[in-house]
């Protein structure tokens, strides 16, 4: 139920087709993301009418990056955007989805059985559902949208979908900090670029401040976590950091 699923299912539901919209987690819920829509990502969700909604969760103007490195800083205009918290953005999209007609199965684990394993069934694909709490159920259906990320959890037994990462993959890092904490401009995201990996901040609904990282794993172990890894980074790059990241709730993905 992040933007690609639950933007998919709201406009099959509109189209009369009967739409099951599966999460793995419960909603609201966050993620390690830059919390950025680019000009094409504001343009799809006006299309689907969408846009005003994102708006009207608070969603920030985003048309300039800031990028530090080494001391230095350049300003770039980029196609108008909007800057908003995965947090807010999933749920008013999965809320749309329900409102189109789809049913929505939340805290869910959703595993697609290989055709190969699969008994002949006319078509129809088979899912097994396993809700937290609740015995598996298998859900048949003519089509099957997967749309869980780059780790593919929902393809685990599929060997052509399989993913695995090089040892040296940066390690994806996020959180939220309170406003003044990291210096922010209204309306521009701070990249900071160092040796190590790279972060960007980025002022969203309620004043609070995005932060986003890709760092190098033995540099995040060398610093003695996220919030001294990131304050490294800022601190490198010349980037405006005014207080301590400590009591940022700090998130991890590969």
């Amino acid at each position: 139920a992040g933007p690609a699923g639950a933007l998919s299912a709201t406009l099959l539901a509109r189209q009369g087709l009967s739409v099951l919209l599966v999460e793995r987690r419960a909603l609201p819920r966050r993620k390690v993301c830059g919390g950025c829509l680019n000009a094409g990502a504001v343009a799809a969700l006006d299309r689907a009418g969408l846009a005003p909604r994102v708006r009207a969760l608070g969603a920030a103007p985003v048309h300039t990056l800031r990028l530090h490195q080494r001391g230095r800083a350049a300003a770039i205009d980029v196609p108008p955007g909007l800057a908003v918290s995965r947090r807010a953005l999933d749920a008013m999209m999965a809320a749309a989805a329900v409102e189109a007609g789809c049913v929505l199965l939340t805290e869910t684990v959703a595993h697609v059985e290989p055709e190969a394993e699969a008994a002949p069934d006319n078509g129809w694909r088979h899912v097994l559902l396993q809700r937290t709490g609740d015995n598996a159920v298998i859900a048949r259906s003519r089509v099957v949208i997967v749309a869980d990320g780059l780790g593919h959890r929902s393809l685990r037994d599929w060997p052509t979908f399989t993913s695995r990462g090089p040892a040296s993959s940066r390690i994806g890092v996020g959180g939220e900090a309170g406003p003044g904490i990291v210096g922010v401009v209204p309306g521009a995201i701070t990249m900071a670029v160092a040796r190590h990996g790279y972060a960007g901040a980025v002022a969203i609904e309620g004043g609070r401040v995005n932060i986003a990282a890709a760092v190098d794993p033995s540099f995040l172990r060398h610093a003695g976590g996220p919030a001294r890894a990131m304050l490294r980074i800022f601190q490198d790059a010349g980037a405006p950091v005014y207080g301590p990241l400590d009591d940022v709730d700090w998130l991890g993905t590969p």
